[in-house]
């Protein structure tokens, strides 16, 4: 509008170049309170990540997010399927997530196998990383049938990662609601 530069501005700019970048497309106006933006039908990226530049593009400078919002909120997305890692972990979808990371099934390029990468996020080199190293040098002693394989450790710009072998199953949560509480003497 040939206004003076602002955050504002640059968080709509990021929000247009993102969504650009996503579809191929500009992305004219965001409408209605939370951003509402066109999506091509089919293109599924995440209602987090399509919610979130919504809220970049948002007709209303006042109702765009802050740049440290707009960085947790990336940051919360995490990784979203296609996705490369390292050059060669090629992330299929988020399997879990907790207060300090995420857990991925993933295609390695090079073998041509899918793993499990689990992701320590927003690491400074502290304390969780010194858990997460110490944790992959045990778990790579271990050798039982009922213990996963850790294969490697990495860096990746949102912190440090770990691959290991991909069981496939239901999770804890999914079994837990179909079968009730288990008795003591079956969770030992």
């Amino acid at each position: 509008n040939g206004g003076a530069p602002s955050p504002a501005a640059d968080i709509y700019a990021f929000g247009a170049v993102a969504f650009h970048l996503a579809t191929g497309t500009a992305p004219g106006v965001a409408q209605g309170p939370s951003g509402t933006l066109p999506w091509p039908a089919g293109l599924n990226l995440g209602a987090e990540f399509q919610e979130l530049i919504g809220r970049c593009m948002n007709p209303n400078p006042a109702q765009r997010p802050s740049a440290a919002d707009l960085a947790a909120a990336v940051h919360a997305v995490g990784m979203l399927p296609g996705d490369v890692l390292a050059g060669r972990y090629e992330i299929v979808a988020e399997l879990g997530r907790g207060g300090m990371g995420r857990v991925y099934k993933a295609l390695d390029r090079e073998l041509q196998e899918h793993v499990a990468i689990k992701t320590l996020l927003q690491s400074g080199g502290g304390a969780e990383e010194d858990r997460l190293l110490r944790e992959v040098q045990i778990c790579r002693k271990i050798t039982h049938p009922q213990v996963v394989r850790v294969f490697d450790i990495g860096r990746f710009p949102g912190g440090v990662f770990v691959t290991m072998e991909l069981v496939d199953g239901a999770t804890l949560e999914d079994f837990l609601k179909s079968r009730g509480a288990l008795p003591a003497a079956e969770t030992k």
